[in-house]
């Protein structure tokens, strides 16, 4: 949970601080040459489908309207700045998760008799894992499918591969 949730919230901060390098970095571009940018800006909607008279009205206007927000968005893919609360509240809620699914299976290991706990225990992962999947895609609007596919492989990966390391271990 703790490691889930720290490694969740180390990449976020990394995305805010390549963010925030890319506004220093267009920042300092703006002080060297403004047209460089609005042609990079007509370029990037020309290839989106634009016609290249259209592109360039678009790239004029975008650079009156907020020439840092055009630029930041046609050459990083940045909308918005990703905020300090937003870095915390993906690690928190990423351990929260993690809590939350393991829960089962932490308290079945309590309360099974040990001859019948690690099948138990694995068919109570797999179906977490289905159900988290499924919320987790309809909640994301992708496949369900494959989504549940992709989720019980990783997680049957992974929970083999603990299950032997423990036996090996001890």
């Amino acid at each position: 949970m703790l490691s889930a949730g720290g490694a969740a919230w180390s990449q976020a901060a990394a995305e805010r601080e390549a963010e925030l390098s890319a506004i220093r970095e267009e920042k300092a571009g703006f002080d060297e040459d403004e047209g460089v940018d609005t042609v990079d800006i007509a370029d990037y909607y020309e290839k989106k489908g634009l016609s290249r008279d259209l592109a360039e009205r678009v790239a004029a206007q975008l650079m009156v309207r907020s020439p840092l927000k055009a630029a930041l968005e046609t050459e990083h893919g940045i909308l918005v700045l990703t905020s300090r609360a937003e870095v915390m509240f993906t690690g928190i809620g990423c351990s929260l998760a993690f809590a939350f699914g393991a829960s089962i299976p932490f308290a079945l290991t309590f309360l099974l008799p040990v001859s019948i706990e690690t099948w138990v225990i694995v068919l109570s992962v797999l179906v977490s894992l289905t159900l988290i999947s499924i919320a987790g895609a309809r909640a994301g609007y992708m496949d369900v499918r494959n989504t549940v596919v992709r989720t019980l492989t990783v997680g049957l990966i992974t929970v083999s591969a603990t299950y032997l390391l423990g036996e090996v271990a001890f």
